[in-house]
């Protein structure tokens, strides 16, 4: 969501394949860009990016 993006990569335009990292860069996803970056920036709620794979970490 919009809300949880703290540094995004200037270069990116919607539909771009991308990697949401945590703030310790460990892998959560990958996905395609929603938004431009303008509105990622500015909006507090909505998609940022359509998740097509993420990384679940087991507790075990």
């Amino acid at each position: 969501f919009c809300k949880h993006v703290v540094d995004i990569d200037e270069n990116l335009r919607p539909l771009d394949e991308v990697i949401v990292v945590n703030q310790n860069d460990e892998l959560l996803a990958i996905g395609r860009l929603k938004l431009p970056i303008s509105y990622i920036k500015s909006f507090s709620s909505g998609v940022a990016v359509n998740v097509r794979k993420g990384v679940y970490k087991s507790k075990i």
